[in-house]
C-alpha cells in the first residue's frame, strides 16, 4: 500500500523494485511488492502505473494457444457425452432391476396372503355342518344360529330328549 505520510514519514520507504526473482528479501534494500489482486483477477487496476503492487500479466496455463484451448474443450465435451451415455445406460439398468424387484415383492406378498388365508381356513373354529371357519367361538355360534336354524332346532330336540332320558334314568 501507501504510507499516508509519504516523504515526511520517519521510516525509509524505497520506491525502486527488485527484478531478481531469486533475491534474498531480508538481505536486499529494494522493494519486493506483492501481486496486485485487481490486476491478477481482472487484468486491470484503477491505479495503473501508480499502484504500489506488482502487475503481472496473467497467461492461461503459460503458453497455451487458443487452438489448444479449443481442442481441450472439445475433448472435455466428448468425455462428458460419453459419461452421459454411460449414466443413461445405468439408469435404464436400475429401472429394470427396480421393476423386477417390484414384481418379486408382489409375488411374495401374494404368497403371504394365500398362506394367511389357508392358515385362517385351517385354524379357528370349524362348523360341523358346512365349510365355515370362524376366528372365534362366538363367531362360529353366531354363524350356526344364522345359517343353520332348522338343524339347530333338531339338535335342541335331540339334546332335550337326551336330557329327559338322563333325568328318567336317574
Amino acid at each position: 500500500g501507501f504510507c499516508r505520510f509519504k516523504e515526511m514519514c520517519r521510516f525509509m520507504h524505497i520506491s525502486e523494485v527488485c527484478e531478481n526473482p531469486s533475491c534474498e528479501i531480508k538481505l536486499s534494500n529494494l522493494r519486493h511488492p506483492r501481486v496486485c489482486n485487481f490486476f491478477r483477477d481482472y487484468n486491470r487496476c484503477k491505479f495503473s502505473e501508480w499502484c504500489a503492487f506488482k502487475h503481472v500479466e496473467n497467461n492461461i496455463n503459460g503458453s497455451d494457444s487458443m487452438k489448444e484451448i479449443i481442442e481441450k474443450l472439445d475433448n472435455l465435451t466428448k468425455a462428458i457425452s460419453e459419461k452421459d451415455i454411460i449414466i443413461n445406460d445405468l439408469v435404464d439398468k436400475i429401472k429394470t432391476i427396480e421393476e423386477k424387484l417390484i414384481r418379486k415383492e408382489e409375488i411374495i406378498v401374494n404368497n403371504e396372503i394365500e398362506e394367511t388365508e389357508t392358515e385362517m381356513n385351517t385354524f379357528g373354529f370349524q362348523c360341523e355342518i358346512c365349510d365355515f371357519n370362524g376366528k372365534t367361538k362366538a363367531g362360529l355360534q353366531a354363524h350356526i344360529r344364522a345359517k343353520h336354524k332348522k338343524s339347530n332346532e333338531n339338535e335342541n330336540i335331540t339334546t332335550n330328549n337326551h336330557h329327559k332320558v338322563n333325568s328318567v334314568s336317574e
